[in-house]
């Protein structure tokens, strides 16, 4: 099996796909893809969830910086509006799916070694995928407009509201639905 630490190692190696060992998606219908050329570096999870609500599946995607030690930040692009929008703060090592199982876990046992990066999911019931991210705060400080916001964590959650993706401090109590 992949270590997390293999994936920037294959990311920098100029491989055109990423093994599937190294994802354990519980959807079985999951796509994505890895492209590596010699400007930019993408991991792409486009048309498997619907941010929404509009019923047509969104973009989503972590761009590489193309540094020598491998660094994603997210790019998602909704279908209502078709704006792409960049979170250059976020910055993920490895942007790797986990599962709500896997969240829940992290947050029962501090003592594991890794809480799960990127889960997506209804959290709030409404019908609407959200996405959960736990990004590396010690490269990438929270924005002062997100400190403007209340958001305070490195644990959190980006949610359609308004006509628009908005981010918040992610509460575990969103974990029982």
């Amino acid at each position: 099996m992949l270590s997390l630490l293999s994936f920037a190692a294959l990311a920098q190696s100029g491989a055109s796909s990423v093994p599937s060992e190294l994802y354990k998606p519980s959807d079985p219908n999951l796509t994505y893809w890895f492209v590596d050329n010699d400007s930019i570096q993408r991991l792409d999870y486009s048309g498997n969830w619907d941010f929404d609500g509009d019923g047509k599946k969104d973009s989503l995607t972590f761009i590489g910086n193309g540094g020598a030690h491998l660094y994603f930040h997210l790019r998602i692009r909704l279908s209502s509006d078709h704006k792409v929008k960049d979170y250059p703060y976020l910055n993920f090592d490895c942007p790797y799916l986990g599962t709500v199982s896997q969240l829940e876990k992290s947050f029962r046992d501090d003592s594991l070694p890794l809480r799960p990066q990127i889960v997506i999911h209804d959290f709030d019931g409404r019908g609407i995928d959200e996405i959960y991210l736990c990004y590396d705060s010690h490269w990438s400080p929270i924005s002062k407009k997100w400190q403007k916001l209340g958001v305070t964590s490195r644990n959190i959650i980006l949610k359609y509201e308004n006509k628009d993706i908005v981010i918040r401090n992610f509460k575990r109590n969103l974990l029982a639905h």
